[in-house]
Parts: C-alpha cells; structure tokens; sequence
C-alpha cells in the first residue's frame, strides 16, 4: 500500500514539473528561434533543443521518479507552444504524443532506470521535430505562414530546396542520437554539479 502511495504525484512534484516545463520550453523555444539566422540551422534546431533540453528533463525525471510525470511535462510544454502561436498545432499533438511514448519506456524500466529515461528522452526530444515537419505535409500554408513573419526569399528558397524525404528521415534520426548524447551530457553534469548543489539525490 505504502508503494502505491509513493507512486502518486503530490503537490510538490506537480510544482516541480512545472518549473522544469517552463525550463524545457525556454530552451527548446530558444534554439528553434536561432533558426532564423539560416534554414540550415532552422533544419537542425530539433537536434539542438535535443542536446540541451536533457538537462531540465533528467534532473526531472530523477527528482520525480513516478508515473505521468514525462507526460505532464509533454502536455505543460505543447500548450506553452500553442499560446505562443507561432507553431503549426502538430508540435503541440507531438509533444503529448512523444509524452506517451516516453511514459511507456519509463514504467517498462521502473522509472528509476537512466538507460530507461535516456531513451525515453530521446523519443520526447522528437517532439520538436514537428517544428520543420508542416513543410512536407501543409507546404503551401506553411510557406506562407513563414513569410507572413517577414522571412527573406533567399531563406525561403533555401528551405525548399533542403525540402526531401532524405532530409526529414536525417532530421529524426540526428535528434534521436542528440537526444542520448543530450541524455549523458546531463548525466556528467548530475556528477560534477547537480549533486553536489543538492539538485538531484
């Protein structure tokens, strides 16, 4: 019974996935906006929020080892990107459905498992891959939507032309590794500082 309880999420850990939400967004919302400096960049933002966002979300997934928690997160996040509406609403049905998929890992590997969370972190970091994904599956609305924002024809051109099937199958599979080598990146930072900042146990 005492083990069931300590699987419930309580109002501490609901205010810490809150404040590592609002981390996770900031970060992820900050490489997609570098982005613009080149569409190259732009097509590599998702495999960029993958290598810093494992901090936020490993230090969460270690201070709150227990169900909903990944999923939360997932849903706290695609909301913040959907009030700012600047994202196609694919990326906040992402982040739920990459949520989803991460909870699964994490009850399969009892939660506590960094194998288990590393990987469940890798399938969330694919999330952001909905940011660039509208281009190949609402192209004309898309085009038009970036150019609303005031993008060069040079960029937009560029976008195009980077625009295959090749490009979309390199994009999830570099922010998946990104995602695992975001994952120990943030491993050796739990050794070096978080730990010794009483961050995480």
């Amino acid at each position: 019974m005492s083990n069931t309880k300590s699987q419930k999420l309580i109002a501490k850990d609901l205010i810490t996935i809150g404040i590592f939400s609002g981390i996770y967004f900031l970060f992820s919302a900050i490489t997609n906006m570098l982005g613009g400096i080149h569409a190259m960049i732009w097509f590599l933002s998702p495999s960029l929020a993958a290598l810093i966002c494992g901090i936020p979300f490993m230090i969460l997934t270690a201070k709150v080892k227990k169900p909903f928690t990944v999923l939360i997160m997932g849903i706290i996040v695609g909301l913040l990107f959907g009030i700012t509406g600047q994202f196609h609403i694919i990326v906040p049905i992402s982040f739920i459905i990459t949520g989803i998929l991460a909870e699964i890992i994490r009850y399969i590997t009892k939660y506590s498992s960094f194998k288990g969370n590393a990987i469940g972190y890798s399938i969330f970091a694919l999330s952001m891959v909905a940011s660039p994904l509208p281009l190949w599956i609402d192209t004309d609305n898309f085009i038009s939507r970036i150019k609303k924002f005031g993008m060069p024809k040079s960029y937009i051109n560029t976008v195009t032309r980077l625009t295959s099937t090749n490009m979309l199958i390199v994009i999830v599979i570099v922010t998946f590794i990104c995602g695992l080598i975001g994952a120990f990146i943030a491993s050796g930072m739990f050794k070096k500082h978080f730990k010794k900042a009483g961050v995480v146990a």
